[in-house]
């Protein structure tokens, strides 16, 4: 397996290197005639093309691969996901008719998608053909910024045993950029609507600070006689 890491504005593809797991092996780097360098920053690029469970390294999603998410994935231990413009991310479906799934960027980590208006970054789901019975399907970012509560939870993610916080003291916290990002869900039948709860398909900031970019966020329901294929 080819060991693949990014160093800024840098591909490097040399290393051959036998890693198991989901994320290959997160290098720092600096220079040894200066022990004042500043660590360059190095992102891993996940081996395998299905995303599940945690991600605790500074990570890379590119665009020459359609990503899959497999449930809840969980970006923890401050680390930052970097997502490059034009990249596809497909929710799987947890069965037949409902769709549970997505990122959520834990307080201190970040996440930045800086896609653009001709290459915008897009999450649907792997099958927008067929009606769903619910639909689950989220970026949510969890900050450190003040909220009503000291510090707020929230629960009722799979792969996760309790619940996660949100909230904090710093009012300028960031949890990341997101630009110019198409979240296309598929259809769910009228009839389960009013059963499901308010988290459906979107993005949902939560105790984020000033310094968190959110902005071009479009939202589109495939209705049942369209198909969209991507890749």
């Amino acid at each position: 397996m080819s060991t693949l890491v990014r160093n800024i504005g840098l591909r490097m593809g040399s290393g051959i290197a036998g890693i198991a797991g989901l994320l290959l092996l997160l290098f720092t780097a600096c220079s040894k005639d200066d022990a004042s360098s500043p660590i360059r920053s190095i992102q891993a690029i996940p081996a395998m093309d299905t995303l599940r469970g945690f991600i605790g390294e500074n990570t890379l999603l590119t665009n020459s691969r359609t990503w899959y998410i497999d449930g809840w994935v969980y970006i923890a231990n401050e680390a930052v996901l970097s997502i490059e413009p034009g990249t596809v991310l497909k929710v799987l479906k947890n069965d037949q008719k409902n769709i549970d799934g997505g990122l959520i960027i834990t307080r201190g980590a970040k996440i930045i998608a800086p896609g653009t208006q001709y290459a915008p970054i897009i999450m649907t789901c792997n099958d927008t053909v067929i009606t769903y019975h619910a639909v689950k399907m989220a970026i949510v970012l969890l900050g450190k910024s003040p909220v009503k509560a000291p510090l707020s939870v929230i629960t009722g993610f799979g792969g996760l045993n309790g619940s996660l916080a949100y909230g904090g003291q710093l009012p300028d916290d960031s949890s990341g950029l997101l630009q110019h990002v198409k979240i296309i869900y598929p259809y769910i039948l009228h009839k389960q609507i009013a059963r499901q709860d308010s988290l459906r398909a979107g993005v949902f900031p939560m105790g984020t600070g000033s310094k968190t970019i959110i902005k071009n966020i479009t939202l589109r329901q495939v209705t049942p006689d369209i198909q969209i294929k991507l890749r």
